[in-house]
């Protein structure tokens, strides 16, 4: 049987794994946006300002990754 302290361990595991995948989720919603307004910026014929957007768009996706390996690596 699993000790009181082994049981907290666990659950400060689960807690920062789920907010290292809350992060990811956040930061995926961020990069679609980014997208979006890229998209936008094309309709309006701001090629610029498109790219911006998707250089910002790639960071934001960057950083789920980053947010999604830290979940997987807490132990």
């Amino acid at each position: 049987m699993a000790s009181d302290d082994e049981h907290e361990h666990d659950e400060q595991v689960k807690r920062r794994r789920r907010a290292h995948q809350r992060a990811a989720t956040t930061h995926e919603r961020a990069a679609r946006t980014e997208r979006e307004a890229a998209d936008t910026s094309e309709v309006f014929d701001d090629a610029q300002e498109a790219e911006h957007h998707r250089d910002a768009a790639r960071r934001q996706e960057r950083d789920a990754d980053d947010e999604r390996h830290k979940a997987d690596d807490e132990r």
